[in-house]
């Protein structure tokens, strides 16, 4: 059958304009996509950290910063996804909330092409430039072989990395969190576990490399069949809409900016770093940068549900839904995130101490608190950007990005240089300015709420815990040796449970 004729008659499939829309996704549905997407990341992460020891351990520390930079790559091709995958989220929510099905077959096939093609180009130009690559991150001799090989095969797995994130924002803008939640799990749990395996058996560097492109390429697989199982109707085909790929493309373009930002801060400082301080420092970046990707990482995936209703609701028009769940989702959202900051920022140091030894504690605490508020000012910005990428700013996004980009670039290479590993985290720090200001600017203009009544209704309640935590880091943290400090950890649970408990109990948050 003629490819073309093959989309008009999809086309012909859509239920008739005038129909009648659906309801809302009801709050106990949003709830359970929040639960099922926090806990998938709950467990990954869980494992990851109970095993980053071991791993280390096994490849060593240089060995262990040549494997994080090998896994970094896939910043390059969150580059390559030009910021499709979430125009097909919100494209796919929007579509499924005016029941237009055939657009939502189309959609899926022009991002595929993009991907495909996209992806092809990244793999192969990373492949060709591979050596030279690998002598700009100062890979010492010894590693060189394994890790080319580790190279060549990253490049392959991420292909397949690329066309499964297609496939997972299909599902999410389906909202079907809990498929994607029971893929990640199982999945990402069995890799971490064949990987502890396979090193305790005397693997390497490159085995493990090899293990992970074999995962990616089963979780493509798992991701095709549960697409066709939420969209029987979908077939693989050459689309020739023009105007539904300009629509992705135009707001996807934005996110582009988006993405080239969010990249740099997950995944290319620790290049910087290894260019400007070798692979060894990396290490100490990305170990207490691991322990922020857990916090940070369960409280956005819960919160990423928000992306797909925002797109509903906007496809429904209606404002004063948004208001209120730009308020609601921001004080939830804040009120678990800034404590459990809090808490990594004033007992870094017994935290690294118990979970990676005193002579790592003594050299890595102070990286991780003042990434700890970094991540804790960033987080204020989750919520507002989610919302307004549902209501499909993608444009504002973009030029705030643009501003974060700017500030990455100049500040983190610059005061790594200057002050070590350290001034890595200062520029992180510094770089998050442009982020608040967004924040502003999507409270008054976007949603239009003042920002008093932002900082009164989200924010007031924890002044005083934030402005306690950097008195205690910058007062007493600082001159405390690691080993007199872990007595300190049994302080956590106690002051989390009183915190949480004052919210409560002070109306801040409500426990329906």
């Amino acid at each position: 059958m003629d490819l073309n004729i093959q989309s008009q008659k999809l086309i012909s499939e859509v239920a008739e304009p005038g129909g009648p829309l659906p309801e809302f996704t009801p709050l106990r549905q949003i709830l359970k996509n929040a639960l099922f997407n926090s806990g998938a990341w709950a467990i990954n992460i869980i494992l990851t950290l109970i095993t980053t020891p071991f791993i280390l351990h096994k490849l060593t520390v240089e060995g262990y910063g040549i494997y994080t930079l090998l896994l970094g790559l896939v910043a390059y091709y969150n580059l390559l996804d030009l910021g499709i995958s979430q125009g097909v989220v919100k494209y796919v929510a929007e579509y499924e909330a005016k029941r237009d099905y055939a657009k939502i077959n189309v959609l899926i096939n022009i991002a595929l092409w993009i991907q495909t093609c996209t992806g092809l180009f990244g793999s192969v130009t990373l492949i060709a430039f591979a050596e030279p690559i690998l002598r700009l991150l100062k890979v010492p001799p010894s590693y060189f072989s394994d890790t080319k090989s580790g190279l060549y095969a990253i490049a392959g797995g991420f292909f397949f990395t690329m066309l499964s994130i297609t496939l997972s924002s299909v599902l999410m803008g389906l909202q079907r969190y809990d498929v994607t939640s029971k893929v990640n799990i199982i999945s990402n749990s069995l890799l971490t576990i064949v990987i502890v395996v396979a090193l305790f058996m005397g693997a390497g560097l490159r085995e493990v490399v090899y293990l992970i492109t074999t995962s990616a390429i089963i979780v493509f697989i798992a991701y095709l069949w549960s697409v066709k199982q939420n969209l029987p109707r979908w077939q693989f085909f050459f689309p020739k809409e023009g105007n539904l790929f300009l629509e992705l493309f135009q707001f996807s373009g934005f996110l582009f900016m988006s993405r080239i930002s969010s990249t740099f801060g997950e995944y290319i400082v620790r290049f910087i770093v290894g260019f400007l301080l070798g692979p060894a420092a990396v290490t100490f970046y990305i170990i207490p940068w691991k322990l922020l990707i857990a916090i940070g990482g369960l409280l956005s995936s819960a919160a990423a549900v928000i992306f797909p209703y925002a797109s509903e609701v906007s496809a429904l028009e209606d404002k004063m839904r948004i208001q209120k769940t730009f308020v609601e989702a921001s004080r939830v959202y804040a009120s678990c995130s800034i404590p459990l900051h809090l808490i990594l920022i004033a007992f870094s140091k017994p935290i690294l101490t118990i979970w990676m030894g005193t002579d790592f504690a003594e050299k890595g605490w102070f990286v991780l608190s003042l990434l700890a508020f970094s991540t804790l000012l960033g987080s204020l910005s989750t919520v507002p950007n989610l919302i307004t990428m549902g209501l499909g700013y993608a444009r504002i996004i973009g030029l705030f990005s643009i501003l974060t980009f700017i500030s990455y670039v100049t500040l983190v290479p610059t005061f790594t240089k200057l002050w070590g590993i350290e001034g890595t985290a200062w520029g992180m720090l510094g770089s998050v300015a442009p982020g608040l200001v967004l924040v502003v600017y999507e409270t008054k203009r976007i949603i239009g709420l003042g920002i008093w009544y932002y900082v009164k209704n989200i924010l007031w309640f924890h002044v005083i815990p934030l402005m306690a935590s950097l008195a205690f880091t910058y007062l007493f943290l600082r001159t405390m040796p690691a080993e007199t400090t872990v007595w300190t950890l049994g302080l956590i649970p106690l002051l989390l449970a009183v915190y949480f408990s004052l919210m409560v109990r002070l109306g801040w948050v409500t426990i329906a």
